[in-house]
């Protein structure tokens, strides 16, 4: 699904709406506890979202280096998975420093 809207609105559209679809999306948790139906739906778009940035940076990698483009996505993935590793280093980092500046031990 995200690749088909990525062919049919562009990497740059998807790219921005992603964030913003990011931010409606929890939002909407209460409208989705009401009954089973409307929180399998809300699940498969949440799930769906998860997956809308990922075309479209492929497709400006693709469009980047189109005579290697093995090597492109390549470094997109290798840089996807260090930008991960980073965020989860930070996140760690973060905590210990918050239990260490903590005055309650």
């Amino acid at each position: 699904m995200p690749a088909r809207l990525t062919d049919v609105y562009g990497p740059r559209r998807m790219i921005l709406s992603a964030p913003v679809a990011g931010t409606v999306f929890p939002a909407l948790v209460p409208v989705a506890n009401l009954a089973l139906p409307v929180a399998l739906v809300w699940a498969f778009l949440w799930s769906a979202l998860g997956w809308l940035l990922a075309p479209a940076q492929q497709f400006r990698t693709v469009a980047a280096v189109p005579d290697n483009v093995s090597a492109g996505l390549g470094l997109l993935s290798s840089a996807q998975y260090l930008g991960l590793l980073d965020g989860r280093a930070g996140r760690r980092r973060g905590t210990i420093a918050a239990k260490e500046s903590s005055p309650v031990r």
